[in-house]
């Protein structure tokens, strides 16, 4: 969607202006006028001939001048006449600032489409309802309702940002600025009643003087549309990051399997993120800073040591611990940077870190860049973070070293809180340099950057032979056990146990000694959910005796939720996966694995993929998981079987999707892996369907 106008409008109408700027339409018409907004400004408010020394009209139609943007700031019961006489002047835009709609409720949410359709039938596009607005750093523009966002000075950058949240973008404008964070357009849009996150992302994608996209997401209104945006960022080399909240809700669905009770809508989420190269964050702050860092610097390269620089040997000792328990590098200098560190340490005092209490002359008076410009030249060094404390003269250091780094490499600085602080972080903001208030979030950033953007796999190749899970007869809705879903799991050419359905203990005798001994013996009837907690499974029987035994054991703890037993072979491996699928609602089919057996839930060692998924995103994934040890061979067991592993991951990947809408849980618990070269083979499974007439 071409949306320049909106952040480069020729005219702007306020209407609701007033000279009151505790109410949203004074402020707004306050914001702009004061932003340095060289457009034409229109006061709309039928009770005044002027506002805030312009002159003000009855209504939007009576401007002479043409208008792109209407900013509707009134009460409403007044919005639906204000959009038709909007219409009658042509205006482009509306960003509606009034509430109420939406947010409120279902009879708030039909409201709000009638005041869509009026528009768009009219030839307008919405932003918002219930937003607070937009800034414009090129078009020298604050058209919104924020006042964190005048307080700041205004800095052109190439990062551009769409938030759902007002606040959100008013704190991140001004607490960007007082960080070195430097922003293009910003923009809240409120209930995204009409135009939404995903047209917002793919213009930001097309626009020549956006370099980083940044997106605060509460929820998305056609995820398809957004996940395709982020794509084309991916395409253009833009970095696109994100921040979505609801990482803790779980789905509203019961979960009737290990995956179902493992499986969140975030998790989903972060999976197709991960899928097109979207980088994910936790809060506004990190994805900002992270922004600021790719704008100035690009993609990291090869080098991922970090050296450390300050005034306080206090303040760099635990810089040097908090480095380490992130899993971050300190630097080796090499040879060359410690010999000209030498002119400027004494002796035996240039390694990484650098204390400025070690310089030849320690007053502190003039410490220069303490050495800066000749660490930023070590190809072993990836950022340099000066850790600055209270000394009198920060700003200085600050200078200094950003003057004498320039843009070689990324410079950043913790600084602690007073107004010393305050000196430096205004002197790096001057420099656009990140200056936070901790260590923490400064390395944060850094250990966050230097991972670089997700790999984006190819588009995986469907594999011969298999059938589809549409082709199979009359399937009704409901859960089924495990010798239903093993069967259908074979036609996707994943290795299943030999087993057969036994109702009597004379048919299970007759089973066990066709499958060879040792057997296993499973309950399986209504309300045998977990088998194993229920004392409905048999392990490693080895005789006919050993068979009627375990029958009859089953029977007494089951009681009368026994029908039968399957009687399957047993198993032995290396390594017990935990193998599922589930169906986001909103992000579609999705596959999961990890740590699997009794202790699948309890450890949570799990990874989540869209499906189908490329079977080299599945080993990365498996083999970043705490059991890749397991499957290594740990302590002197023998390698796992991983190919075998990650080909039966793969498979359950076509599975799911050949399975549509019908598919809401499976549950493979466990894959047991056999030893490198002997595969690995499904013993338990169970799956969830809908009615598949309906999902037709």
């Amino acid at each position: 969607m071409e949306l320049s106008r909106l952040f480069s409008p020729r005219g702007i109408a306020v209407v609701g202006a007033s000279n009151n700027p505790k109410k949203f339409g004074g402020l707004t018409l306050e914001n702009i006028v004061k932003s340095g907004y060289d457009g034409y400004v229109a006061p709309v408010n039928p009770t005044k001939d002027e506002i805030m020394g312009l002159p003000a009209f009855n209504q939007v139609s009576d401007i002479p001048m043409p208008i792109d943007v209407a900013v509707l700031a009134v009460p409403k019961r007044h919005v639906e006449s204000q959009i038709l006489d909007c219409a009658k002047a042509k205006v482009q835009f509306l960003l509606i600032m009034t509430g109420g709609f939406g947010e409120t409720g279902e009879i708030g949410k039909s409201e709000q489409a009638e005041m869509v359709k009026l528009a768009r039938d009219n030839g307008m596009r919405v932003v918002g309802l219930n937003l607070l607005g937009l800034g414009s750093t090129p078009s020298k523009l604050l058209m919104n309702a924020s006042l964190a966002m005048r307080e700041v000075a205004m800095r052109e950058g190439t990062i551009s940002m769409v938030s759902q949240s007002g606040s959100t973008m008013g704190i991140l404008y001004n607490r960007g600025a007082r960080e070195g964070v430097r922003f293009r357009h910003v923009i809240a849009i409120g209930n995204q009643a009409d135009i939404e996150i995903a047209d917002f992302v793919e213009f930001y994608a097309e626009d020549p003087g956006t370099t980083v996209v940044l997106a605060s997401i509460e929820g998305l209104k056609n995820s398809q549309r957004f996940f395709a945006a982020a794509r084309r960022c991916q395409q253009l080399g833009k970095p696109l990051i994100v921040v979505k909240t609801g990482r803790t809700q779980h789905g509203a669905r019961v979960a009737t399997t290990h995956t179902g009770s493992l499986a969140t809508a975030y998790e989903g989420f972060a999976a197709r993120c991960e899928e097109v190269g979207i980088i994910l964050v936790e809060d506004d702050l990190t994805m900002a800073r992270l922004g600021a860092v790719y704008a100035k610097y690009g993609d990291p390269g090869s080098a991922r040591g970090v050296a450390l620089l300050s005034p306080s040997g206090g303040a760099i000792a635990q810089a040097t611990d908090r480095l380490s328990e992130k899993g971050m590098e300190l630097a080796d200098f090499g040879p060359e940077t410690v010999m000209k560190l030498e002119t400027l340490y004494v002796e035996g005092m240039t390694s990484n870190p650098l204390d400025f209490a070690n310089l030849h002359d320690n007053s502190f008076l003039d410490v220069g860049d303490g050495g800066a410009s000749i660490v930023a030249e070590d190809p072993n060094v990836a950022v340099i973070v000066g850790v600055l404390g209270t000394t009198h003269n920060l700003d200085e250091m600050v200078t200094d070293m950003a003057s004498s780094v320039g843009t070689r490499i990324p410079l950043s600085f913790a600084v602690l809180p007073g107004s010393n602080g305050d000196r430096a972080r205004h002197a790096a903001a001057e420099f656009g340099l990140l200056a936070v208030d901790s260590i923490d979030d400064c390395l944060n950033v850094f250990r966050l950057w230097m991972q670089s953007r997700p790999i984006i796999f190819p588009s995986p190749e469907r594999p011969n032979g298999i059938e589809n899970l549409a082709g199979v007869p009359e399937l009704a809705a409901g859960v089924y056990g495990e010798f239903e879903t093993k069967r259908l799991l074979a036609g996707h050419g994943i290795a299943v146990t030999r087993e057969a359905k036994a109702a009597t203990v004379e048919q299970a005798v007759k089973y066990a000694e066709e499958i060879g001994y040792p057997v296993v013996l499973k309950g399986f009837g209504a309300g045998l959910n977990h088998k194993s907690e229920s004392g409905a499974v048999k392990l490693n029987l080895t005789t006919v005796d050993v068979l009627r035994g375990a029958w009859d054991e089953i029977r007494k703890s089951t009681r009368d939720a026994l029908e039968g037993c399957v009687v399957a072979q047993m198993v032995k491996g290396e390594a017990e996966l935990l193998v599922g699928a589930y169906r986001c609602p909103d992000f579609g089919p999705m596959i999961m694995f990890g740590a699997g057996g009794v202790l699948a839930e309890f450890l949570g060692d799990v990874a989540t993929l869209p499906a189908p998924a490329h079977r080299d995103s599945i080993r990365a994934k498996l083999m970043n998981l705490k059991i890749s040890g397991v499957l290594g061979g740990l302590r002197g067991r023998q390698a796992a079987d991983v190919d075998a592993a990650v080909d039966a991951i793969f498979r359950l990947g076509w599975f799911v999707a050949d399975a549509g809408n019908r598919l809401q849980e499976l549950d493979i618990n466990p894959l047991i892996v056999r030893k490198d070269g002997d595969g690995a083979i499904v013993v338990d499974a169970r799956m969830r369907l809908e009615d598949l007439r309906q999902s037709e």
